[in-house]
């Protein structure tokens, strides 16, 4: 495709509808992928881990249902997820610990349940902060990690340091 080399793509606030196309995993260039705040349905493609270049991945306020699968953490340079605002349940796969560039995670509450597992094995790997939208178990593991280190970083409701992202 003539779009192989596509590195960044957003269609934020677009008002798309259906599917997260499974095409998106063919791009292996991309650093950013945006589709927030649309309406959005179906699960998180797991072969989205294809994109192993992928650095931001935004697709909250959607409707996306299932789970997060477990295999994004196998994209290697990944740093900024959001899935928040979304019907997405269960839990925070603890193999996102593999992922020890993550620095920035937005979920809901369904998914904190059992975050803080996830959480011990991302800071394990890195010493990542981390960003609950709801303030559940990562808001509570947020506010303990940053009091451990003194605060530092941009403030945001429920406590805890969020790194600042221009």
């Amino acid at each position: 495709s003539s779009l192989h080399y596509l590195t960044y793509f957003t269609a934020g606030a677009n008002r798309l509808t259906g599917r997260i196309p499974e095409a998106y995993s063919g791009f292996a260039s991309m650093t950013h992928l945006s589709l927030f705040e649309n309406a959005l349905t179906g699960t998180i493609p797991a072969n989205l881990s294809a994109v192993r270049s992928m650095s931001t991945l935004y697709l909250y306020s959607n409707r996306l249902t299932g789970t997060l699968p477990p295999a994004l953490s196998r994209m290697s340079i990944l740093d900024h997820l959001s899935v928040r605002d979304n019907l997405l349940s269960g839990t925070l796969p603890p193999s996102l610990g593999k992922c020890s560039t993550l620095q920035y995670l937005s979920t809901e509450a369904p998914l904190a349940v059992d975050a803080d597992r996830a959480a011990a094995a991302i800071a394990r790997r890195r010493a990542a902060t981390l960003s609950d939208a709801q303030g559940c178990a990562i808001g509570a593991w947020r506010r303990r990690r940053a009091a451990a280190r003194g605060g530092g970083g941009r403030r945001r409701r429920g406590g805890g340091a969020i790194p600042h992202r221009g």
